[in-house]
């Protein structure tokens, strides 16, 4: 190839360049996007978990006190948007189930074994009109956990799932809990159990700021 050739060619090459990587760049449309703009607004948010204890797995549901999320995106096209940088940081020891005796055997013989006190990271990972995926970091170990997500009227999401914590090498922390409410796990059956896997929901109201045109309801 000449040089009058390759004077010709550069010109043409350094003009599509940058189309090819603006292209390559473009963000994602927010398909769930209505007009309106969502923030996250943490006084909503409510976090519960049920555990199952007894052979026909009858539940035990609680909370947690203390919990911080952080990465939440201000002003966001939809509520799946304002949460899909999310992070969370759960401390386990916190655990809350209306019983403090029980409380206090599940953070000493359940979350006291576990690596970093028992405190549960996460993010969020995806986040769709039905489904997602959240990543938890417990006991050193870290997973993708599917997640259903359901919205009531526009503005209300609620984020289901399930853990079964001997995916993070809990069995030491089922066992000795179980052991140390032994006579409360037992069933009818006369069998002492502790599941291993636990449901969890996370339900929160995201602020809606609309323009005039859009109605609001």
């Amino acid at each position: 190839m000449n040089k009058l050739t390759n004077s010709l060619l550069l010109p043409v090459i350094l003009s599509v360049l940058p189309l090819v990587v603006h292209c390559g760049e473009q963000p994602p449309t927010d398909v769930l996007a209505d007009g309106c703009q969502y923030t996250y607004d943490p006084a909503t948010t409510e976090l519960k978990w049920t555990a199952f204890k007894f052979t026909d797995r009858v539940g035990v549901g609680g909370t947690f006190d203390e919990y911080q999320v952080s990465g939440t995106e201000a002003d966001a096209t939809s509520p799946q948007a304002a949460v899909r940088n999310l992070k969370f940081s759960i401390q386990g020891p916190t655990v809350n189930s209306d019983n403090p005796e029980r409380d206090a055997k599940i953070a000493g013989s359940y979350f006291g074994l576990m690596e970093n006190t028992g405190t549960i990271e996460g993010s969020v990972k995806s986040a769709g009109a039905d489904e997602g995926v959240v990543t938890i970091l417990m006991n050193g170990v870290e997973k993708d956990i599917p997640v259903t997500v359901e919205m009531s009227g526009v503005s209300q999401m609620k984020v289901s799932g399930n853990i079964d914590v001997n995916d993070f090498n809990a069995q030491e922390s089922v066992q000795k809990l179980n052991e140390v409410c032994s006579e409360k796990h037992t069933g009818e059956d006369g069998a002492s159990k502790l599941w291993p896997d636990v449901d969890f929901t996370i339900t929160t109201t995201f602020k809606r700021d609309c323009p005039d045109s859009i109605e609001t309801n």
